[in-house]
């Protein structure tokens, strides 16, 4: 027998990702108001029936979007300038508590290493500079 598990939400479902980790049951959800021109994120775990948390998280607007979903963390991608679709700032969330951790200006996520572990990037000229960045701290 399955176990469903259902939810329903008063903004749009824009994105749903699950976390990077096999083992995980967590889900994290992007929601849009596009009255009020709002982002919101939510965590469910259908494996526990459960809905953590869901709430604007600080230093987000509308054009922050969810970028990866590792470890103890939920990535977000801010756009600075809304006009040009790139990214600017590099934004952990804390999975158990849905509150942000850091801010990372002027990077964008490349991809999880490990669950400690981020290669961010830069951009420098024409191009990037890439790094590894600590994912607990930024």
């Amino acid at each position: 027998m399955q176990n469903l598990f259902s939810f329903r939400f008063s903004e749009n479902i824009w994105r749903v990702m699950p976390h990077a980790d096999p083992g995980s049951s967590l889900w994290v959800i992007e929601l849009r108001n596009a009255d009020l021109k709002e982002v919101s994120f939510a965590v469910i775990d259908p494996e526990r029936l459960a809905l953590p948390w869901q709430r604007i998280v600080e230093g987000t607007d509308w054009w922050t979007s969810l970028t990866a979903f590792s470890g103890n963390h939920i990535y977000l991608h801010n756009y600075r300038y809304p006009e040009v679709p790139e990214p600017t700032d590099l934004l952990a969330v804390n999975v158990d508590t849905g509150f942000l951790s850091w801010i990372l200006p002027n990077y964008l996520l490349v991809k999880t290493v490990s669950s400690d572990l981020l290669e961010v990037a830069a951009k420098q000229g024409d191009g990037f500079r890439h790094m590894l960045c600590n994912a607990a701290t930024g």
